[in-house]
């Protein structure tokens, strides 16, 4: 697997551990972006694709009231799983 191909997984990964930790906590994105301070159409578009600066994880990880790093730990542990399993890249990308 290519650098580049990796790094798009992981990113991918990110989006989807902060929508596990909105679902746990039982938050919604519009109220996520009324916590962190990141306007609601920019958070929706970075949780999609994933890409966001620390400072933005920062206040995130704050905002849920969850350490950064268990967030991280959790799209490492999706990347780990799908790179087990192809068969789920190949459904995430449907």
């Amino acid at each position: 697997m290519s650098h580049m191909k990796q790094k798009l997984l992981e990113q991918k990964h990110l989006g989807v551990a902060i929508k596990q930790v909105l679902a746990e906590v039982d938050m919604t994105q519009i109220a996520l972006a009324d916590r962190s301070g990141i306007p609601r159409n920019t958070l929706n578009r970075k949780i999609n694709v994933g890409i966001f600066n620390f400072d933005e994880l920062r206040r995130i990880a704050c905002a849920v009231n969850r350490p950064l790093s268990s967030i991280v730990a959790s799209a490492e542990r999706l990347d780990s799983a799908e790179d087990a399993i192809p068969a789920l890249a190949e459904e995430g990308a449907k």
